[in-house]
């Protein structure tokens, strides 16, 4: 399963892609984060909805910055990500 999770808030400039990098390495996500330019992270998660579901919780309960609001999108898509990296 893949989702695309954005992040919205004060969420650029506190560490962010480095925290949800971490998180989904704990919880075995695979995909992407990068900074956007309307101020917004968007991550692309690959993995079982159990393992994206505690990706989730993490980020909520414990992000830096301050997080408005998390958006979880379906992605369908037949790229196959094998670890989860931090996108400049």
């Amino acid at each position: 399963m893949t989702k695309k999770i954005v992040l919205t808030g004060v969420v650029q400039g506190v560490g962010m892609r480095f925290f949800v990098r971490s998180a989904a390495r704990r919880t075995g996500v695979r995909g992407f984060v990068r900074n956007m330019p309307n101020g917004k992270v968007i991550a692309m998660c690959q993995g079982e909805r159990e393992m994206i579901a505690q990706l989730i919780n993490l980020i909520r309960s414990n992000s830096p910055g301050r997080l408005d609001d998390i958006v979880v999108l379906d992605v369908d898509t037949d790229i196959v990500y094998k670890h989860f990296s931090v996108k400049f």
